[in-house]
């Protein structure tokens, strides 16, 4: 988290946030959502491709990490008291990410 007084210096256009459940929940879009903040064009045959990948992998394929803090030698109150600017600043809480079907709900390619 000490790193966002160095960014707040730096224009807001170079930066993109993304939420990793809005991820899980529509990769697709997130995408999007990269190339109009950046004013690139997402060509068609790149987000086919896109959807491909995610269509044709497992679900879990990674599978689905659970860490406790006490492996590190930390509770979860001292986790969460540092970072507790960053989730407020980025609207983040401690819910898990939703396992919804990659890409399915995505609007069809244009």
């Amino acid at each position: 988290t000490s790193f966002l007084p160095q960014r707040d210096e730096l224009a807001p256009g170079r930066f993109c946030d993304v939420n990793y459940i809005d991820i899980r929940q529509d990769a697709i879009a997130v995408v999007r959502g990269v190339y109009d903040h950046f004013g690139w064009n997402l060509p068609g045959d790149a987000e086919r491709r896109m959807r491909n990948v995610l269509q044709n992998q497992p679900r879990e394929e990674n599978g689905f990490h659970h860490y406790d803090p006490v492996q590190f030698g930390l509770t979860a109150e001292e986790v969460g008291a540092s970072f507790a600017g960053y989730c407020a600043r980025f609207g983040l809480t401690d819910r898990p990410a939703p396992l919804s079907p990659i890409a399915a709900g995505s609007a069809a390619a244009s």
